[in-house]
Order: structure tokens, then sequence, then C-alpha cells
């Protein structure tokens, strides 16, 4: 799945080369991972993620944008606004190369 990701930040930089870094929001509950179990329909998803934890799976997401950012421009960062929980924000931002930042609705970490 990350390949997808790749694809479509490689076609973004492209199109937009001065472009120096990409905000994901996730919404108050974490929103777009699955088996969050701070998320308001509770923890579920593809049978896929069930086993891996939230944190490899979003950091690995995060992760595989940065690089192909990174790519185009070496000073290319990742900012991550989420509503994850504070102990699951800090598990995230832990497994991330530098360039990947954290924010709760603007304010850094």
């Amino acid at each position: 799945m990350l390949i997808h990701y790749r694809q479509m930040l490689g076609k973004v930089v492209e199109l937009i080369p001065d472009l120096s870094g990409l905000a994901i929001f996730t919404s108050d509950s974490g929103a777009g991972f699955d088996y969050n179990p701070a998320s308001y329909a509770g923890s579920n998803g593809a049978g896929f993620n069930r086993g891996i934890p939230l944190f490899r799976r979003v950091s690995g997401f995060l992760s595989a944008v940065l690089e192909e950012g990174q790519k185009r421009n070496p000073d290319f960062e990742v900012i991550l606004t989420s509503g994850f929980e504070k102990e699951a924000r800090s598990e995230i931002l832990a497994a991330c190369p530098p360039g990947v930042l954290g924010a709760v609705y603007g304010v850094y970490d």
C-alpha cells in the first residue's frame, strides 16, 4: 500500500517542485488509521493490519511520504497534526526519522 502513497507524492512533488512539506491531519480520533483504539468506531479495520501496532503503521506511512519528498527536496518535512492520544503520538514520533514533526492542532510537540 505504501507504494501508492510514494507514487502519489512523487507526482505531487513533480508538479510542485518547490513544495517543502506536507501536513497530514488525522482528525480528533486519528481517523484514517485502522485498529486505532481511540477512534470513534473502535478498534477495527482491514484484517492485514490487525497484528501490526498502530505506531508502526503510522510511522511507516509518514516515513514513506517523507522519503519520497526528500528525493526532490532534502529539506522536505512531514507534519502530523492529529488527535492521537499523547502516548500514541509520542510512540509514533519516536519511531519516525528526523523530518517528521508532530503537532496537535497547530502546537508542535
